[in-house]
């Protein structure tokens, strides 16, 4: 029993039960801070922008030396352990990797390269991609629709074909504008209905033109103006943003109505036709009216008169008017026929104007509602006055039923700069007798179908303007 005493009150118990009671009845030692190695502070906070210092692979373990009796091995055990983990945390950062590195200047491996481009990175070939240079093959350029795809692989193969819908060429283009399937809407009947409904639907663009048109002309008999002096007309021309003076580029691949006052406010129309332009549109128009001539009869439902040519001067004077306490200057305009020496004054007012953006052609529409007013001559005498600005005007006109194409050729002179402008001009006016006649039948409740006859007259307009257009712009582009 005796012995068994002896060996409890010796037993010191286990290593950590002894570092306990050490703690507990000993305050811990000081170590000395040279028995450690030095930790840099980078170390501590990982930072990368200071290198790390030199490794000490071969340097012995420090010792902590401690005065307390029975706890040597456990504290030196301890403190070695403490100093291997600061110093290698002083190298690698706070966390400890899984295999320690033999040098912390280990180079990072360099990043993968592929002996075959992958297939996300193959839009741009390298050269040693590329294909070999063929001076028999035209590089391909790839048109804006599939229409001109046909059209450019035609030409580069100088193939003549017969297409679908009895599309011809000759040459390099189409024979008519109105034979070409990318410009005519094909009519056939295939035993389909219109749609699900079995109705056609609106052209949207029409119809917010048409009632457009409506609220205006409305408005003008409200205020008792007189619709007989009224004038619809479509010019060609391009949309140029002021910002940048040049034509819009909108992210759209369609025709589209601009909003009157971001137009207004963002935008001018600059109306007028490049020289080589007006050769094809000429053409296009003399074609379709020698296919559809005038004749005494007048039986075909289809027919195109040709006007000839006439020679107008426009004058433009200012006249000051005062009108409650207020200086106006009134701008009235002098045409003299050259042809009767008629002359008529007028004075053109602008009541609203859309502007139709055509991003896939080269020019752009403008369809404005004008009154012109006739003048008194004995009240704007012009004999005495010198013309702000001379317009001289060699114009052709084409007319159908509905609408009056007018091709004309000016030369401009003004008063202020003395440079001779020479531009020429494309217009369509709508057949003002039986726009305003619709109306007043619509507007009366005379007829229910007179809205429905102003929107087919816009489309007639819009329709014969759309193909003048892509016509002499495709055959511009693939001339």
């Amino acid at each position: 029993m005796s012995s068994i005493l002896n060996l409890l009150n010796n037993d010191t118990g286990s290593d950590d039960d002894q570092k306990i009671r050490n703690n507990t009845s000993h305050s811990p030692q000081r170590v000395k801070q040279q028995d450690f190695p030095k930790m840099p502070l980078n170390g501590m906070l990982n930072d990368e922008s200071t290198p790390p210092p030199n490794p000490l692979p071969n340097e012995p373990e420090p010792v902590a030396h401690s005065h307390t009796n029975g706890t040597n091995d456990s504290d030196s055990n301890r403190r070695s352990s403490a100093a291997e983990i600061n110093y290698i945390i002083s190298h690698n950062g706070p966390s400890l990797p899984s295999k320690p590195s033999d040098s912390p200047h280990e180079e990072k491996p360099l990043p993968h390269h592929y002996e075959t481009p992958p297939i996300w990175a193959q839009s741009c070939r390298p050269g040693r991609f590329r294909k070999e240079y063929n001076p028999n093959v035209s590089p391909f350029v790839v048109p804006s629709n599939e229409y001109m795809r046909r059209v450019q692989m035609e030409r580069q193969q100088q193939q003549q074909q017969q297409l679908q819908y009895a599309h011809q060429w000759q040459g390099r283009r189409p024979v008519l504008f109105y034979e070409n399937i990318a410009l005519k809407k094909p009519v056939v009947d295939c035993g389909l209905p219109y749609s699900f409904f079995d109705m056609m639907p609106y052209d949207d663009i029409s119809r917010k033109i048409v009632s457009w048109l409506y609220a205006n002309l409305d408005n003008i008999k409200n205020n008792g103006g007189d619709l007989n002096n009224l004038e619809v007309e479509i010019k060609l021309g391009k949309i140029i943003d002021k910002s940048t003076d040049r034509r819009i580029n909108f992210p759209i691949v369609t025709e589209t109505l601009l909003d009157p006052e971001f137009a207004r406010a963002s935008t001018r129309f600059e109306a007028g036709v490049e020289d080589e332009l007006i050769k094809y549109i000429q053409n296009d128009v003399d074609k379709a009216a020698k296919k559809f001539p005038d004749s005494e009869d007048n039986t075909k439902h289809h027919h195109i008169r040709n006007l000839g040519s006439r020679t107008t001067t426009d004058q433009i004077y200012h006249f000051s008017r005062s009108d409650a306490g207020r200086e106006i200057v009134k701008p009235v305009r002098v045409t003299m026929d050259e042809n009767n020496r008629e002359v008529e004054r007028i004075t053109k007012k602008n009541v609203a104007s859309h502007a139709i953006n055509l991003p896939g052609s080269l020019l752009d529409l403008r369809i404005s509602i004008n009154l012109e007013l006739p003048q008194n001559p004995m009240e704007y005498d012009v004999s005495k006055l010198r013309p702000i600005s001379t317009r001289k005007k060699d114009r052709i006109s084409y007319e159908t039923r509905g609408l009056r194409i007018d091709i004309t050729r000016v030369k401009a002179t003004s008063s202020i700069k003395p440079d001779i402008i020479y531009t020429k001009e494309v217009e369509l006016e709508f057949d003002n007798k039986l726009l305003v006649d619709w109306f007043e039948k619509a507007s009366s409740g005379e007829d229910e179908n007179g809205a429905a006859y102003m929107e087919e007259l816009v489309r007639l307009n819009l329709d014969s303007a759309r193909l003048i257009v892509r016509h002499a712009s495709d055959s511009r582009q693939f001339k």
